[in-house]
């Protein structure tokens, strides 16, 4: 740890052109040792300690898009473990989510290994996960210019059988924003989507009047009250949610005809969200994914911030969401 943060403080003074691109060594809500990533657009911070998640993604003077649990602050996975604290913010996982929940905590919640690679790029890495026979990395980086973040998921099997399983992206946001997303009306869900039951291993087709409205075929959603969780029959690989300011949009590939499994076979949805009474958790996931021995398998996802000048209506922001997907995918 010592010889990587030497290595981390020793680029935090490199830029790239006129643009102050930087990485550097703070201590941020509690935590030391968190990396922050930055160019003249965004920034990002990292923290390494708790499951080596995404504290903070903004644009320069702007406010953090992903929400904050200042109850956590400081938190390990001792933590975890005693009071059951959770990561918080732009958190990451590995799924199915009935699969794993007993034994996912090491790659969930533990310390992370932090490499900084260049001033706009870093590594992190899990210790190894023997319950679930892997070892987890994440690259982080940050594009020169723009507030556009590319994160590069990989699971290592270093079990003796085979495993299967699938990324699991859990990004926090606060309320009082719009959710949007693409579906395709099927059969079994004819709004395009459907409310994900654990208890029953179910998905029911759903519809909220007060929180939710179709346009064509994308669905929007008022995140808030009662807690619910919605599965998206959505091949369109993107989830976007804007605030007053700004959008931000997570890009991610679909696979057509693979299998997508969040609920032990129960709903297959390429995306997710939870809400409750104090944040939305958008969730894209990977197909599953199947590796032998000694195998690595990996998951992309592009953030983009877009900076808005004012409110504007889901049908102009659609365009923007589809026209940027096609320039960073």
């Amino acid at each position: 740890m010592k010889k990587l943060l030497i290595l981390a403080l020793s680029l935090a003074a490199v830029s790239c052109g006129k643009v102050a691109n930087k990485a550097e060594i703070i201590t941020y809500r509690g935590w030391e040792n968190c990396v922050r990533l930055s160019n003249d657009s965004a920034e990002i911070i990292v923290n390494p300690a708790f499951g080596g998640h995404i504290l903070y993604f903004g644009l320069n003077g702007g406010d953090n898009i992903l929400y904050a649990d200042t109850t956590i602050d400081g938190a390990s996975i001792d933590d975890h473990f005693n009071a059951g604290m959770h990561p918080d913010a732009g958190r990451f996982d590995i799924g199915n989510e009935r699969l794993t929940q007993k034994m996912h905590d090491t790659v969930w919640a533990g310390p992370y290994t932090p490499e900084i690679l260049s001033p706009l790029s870093m590594r992190v890495v899990s210790l190894p996960d023997n319950d679930m026979g892997i070892v987890v990395e994440r690259i982080y980086a940050l594009d020169p210019v723009r507030p556009l973040l590319t994160v590069t998921q990989k699971m290592t099997n270093i079990s003796d059988t085979t495993r299967t399983y699938c990324f699991w992206t859990r990004t926090l946001v606060p309320l009082g924003g719009t959710y949007m997303t693409r579906v395709t009306p099927t059969e079994q869900f004819p709004a395009g989507f459907g409310q994900m039951n654990f208890r029953t291993d179910t998905a029911n087709p759903y519809f909220d009047s007060t929180r939710m409205c179709l346009e064509g075929d994308v669905v929007c959603i008022n995140p808030g009250g009662q807690a619910t969780k919605l599965g998206f029959q959505s091949n369109a690989g993107w989830s976007a949610y804007a605030m007053d300011d700004v959008m931000y949009v997570k890009y991610h590939a679909f696979v057509p005809g693979a299998h997508y499994d969040n609920n032990k076979g129960a709903s297959s949805f390429p995306n997710i969200i939870y809400m409750c009474e104090r944040f939305i958790e958008i969730e894209p996931n990977s197909p599953m994914l199947t590796m032998q021995p000694g195998e690595t398998a990996s998951f992309e996802e592009k953030w983009l911030l877009v900076p808005l000048k004012q409110k504007m209506k889901v049908k102009d922001l659609i365009p923007i969401v589809e026209a940027e997907g096609a320039n960073v995918m």
